[in-house]
């Protein structure tokens, strides 16, 4: 599927120029010119990308791009303007603005710099999908609990599951405490966050604390 690009600018000659120009390269390209109406259209369809303006009439860029976040979080937008400041430039990343670009810019630029977002977009998409994979894989890992003391144990883990509460699993070698570790972190609410599996056996006693917070010389 063509990714599908909004361009918002109050000047009808930009919008008919970007809207030339992103067609050529196959995008799915429309335009608006005024932040009252690009507003509008985000709460009628979804995007990838809004390239908006800062400065326009009563809506500028900046509500825009707040609008088009809280509209679709997964809708990047790039900020343009003639009016280019450090200070604006600041404001618009730190209110979520994937990238800015000054007035007047050559047609290259607008390319690479929406080629750059695309790629950014899909490497953030295969990432998610990645990671659903592996811990639908972990979560569907065989665990057969027909003991009651590991029936007991599975509740209480249910219970522990969704707090930021630390466990320490104790059992002899082979009872399945990597197992449990691995579906505790999966189901927990950081199962967004990095699996670590760490073998301290396999450490020098001497080496263990320096391998895990770090070593200072003359510390």
């Amino acid at each position: 599927m063509k990714p599908k690009i909004l361009i918002v600018d109050d000047e009808p000659d930009i919008c008919r120029a970007l809207e030339f120009l992103l067609k050529r390269e196959e995008y799915n390209v429309s335009s608006i010119h005024s932040g009252e109406d690009a507003i509008d259209k985000l709460n009628k369809e979804s995007f990838d990308i809004v390239l908006t303006d800062l400065k326009m009439g009563k809506v500028d860029g900046m509500t825009v791009l707040e609008k088009a976040t809280e509209i679709s979080p997964d809708t990047t937008v790039i900020m343009m303007t003639a009016f280019a400041s450090v200070e604006s430039a600041v404001e618009a990343m730190k209110r979520g603005a994937a990238d800015y670009i000054v007035k007047p810019f050559l047609n290259e630029e607008i390319k690479l710099t929406i080629k750059k977002v695309i790629e950014r977009k899909k490497l953030i998409a295969e990432n998610i999908a990645l990671k659903q994979q592996i811990s639908q894989h972990i979560a569907c890992k065989d665990f057969v609990a027909n003991s009651e003391s590991m029936l007991r144990i599975v509740e209480t883990l249910e219970k522990v599951v969704p707090t930021k509460s630390n466990l320490l699993l104790l059992g002899e070698s082979g009872t399945g405490k990597g197992l449990l570790a691995e579906l505790i972190h999966c189901n927990s609410p950081r199962r967004d966050k990095p699996f670590i599996s760490i073998n301290c056996s396999a450490i020098p006693e001497g080496l263990l604390e320096s391998e895990l917070f770090g070593y200072k010389r003359g510390a």
